[in-house]
């Protein structure tokens, strides 16, 4: 049965088809922090790399990416799709070439969207990916993802050594599989250790004999593990899809394309 959530992500998913952003997903087999660190890592090289960045941050205060980038948070995404605030007051300039859209609320909300919501929750969207090369999505996934996190083309799961960072790591690449089956997803080692990357190796294994799931694995500091990535997306797509199962290719770090300026 497919979910609200799923559902929405549908419709989201059919917007982002259409526009030039590239949208990334992360989530944290190690926790809300480790995770944080990891999106403003990935925006930062993305940044430095000449892109334009939207980090979407799911994550609450004092675990989400708002402390890192020095942001002060005064309004959430869920407030603006209610019409208490303007997507001007809601998207904030982090640092040089970073923007940051506060969306805890709206990541624990309850209930569905309404269809009132659901249009503004769209605009909201277009607006965003104008003047955005890659838009993250510092997710919130205690039982599933947001419509929003499943609207990506690309997931990142940040790994960890441990049973129950490699039950998380599972569940949560599993989650993804299940809301957007084309979504191409990659895990992401954090630290040099050789525990935590035997760990990700591991893990690798596994959903590849389990879910049939083929995952790119990367370790931070080792180049741009993501950034290459995404830029390799944008060039060999078509044959990235073809190898019959959801795997990335790596190519070097570069520029990307210029779009539309940011209406916000």
């Amino acid at each position: 049965m497919v979910s609200a959530h799923e559902d929405q992500a549908a419709g989201l998913r059919r917007l982002v088809a259409a526009r030039h952003a590239q949208i990334v997903a992360v989530a944290g087999a190690r926790g809300a922090a480790d995770q944080s660190a990891a999106t403003v890592l990935i925006a930062r090289e993305c940044a430095a790399a000449g892109s334009r960045v939207v980090i979407i941050d799911e994550q609450a205060v004092p675990e989400g990416a708002a402390p890192i980038l020095g942001a002060a948070v005064r309004y959430d995404l869920l407030q603006a799709l209610n019409g208490d605030a303007r997507p001007s007051q809601v998207v904030l300039h982090a640092e040089e070439g970073i923007r940051l859209l506060p969306a805890a609320r709206f990541a624990r909300r309850t209930q569905a969207l309404d269809a009132r919501q659901q249009r503004a929750l769209a605009e909201m969207m277009r607006g965003v990916q104008k003047g955005a090369d890659v838009i993250l999505v510092n997710a919130h996934a205690p039982r599933t993802f947001s419509p929003v996190a499943l609207a990506a083309q690309h997931g990142v799961v940040v790994v960890a050594a441990g049973s129950s960072a490699a039950t998380e790591g599972f569940r949560l690449v599993r989650q993804m599989c299940r809301g957007a089956p084309a979504m191409r997803i990659a895990l992401l080692s954090l630290r040099a250790e050789e525990n935590e990357y035997a760990a990700a190796r591991n893990l690798q294994d596994v959903l590849r004999q389990r879910l049939a799931v083929r995952v790119e694995l990367h370790a931070a500091g080792a180049g741009c593990p993501v950034l290459s990535l995404i830029h390799a997306l944008r060039g060999n797509g078509a044959a990235a899809a073809g190898d019959g199962g959801r795997s990335l290719s790596v190519a070097a770090c570069g520029r990307a394309p210029l779009g539309e300026p940011m209406v916000y």
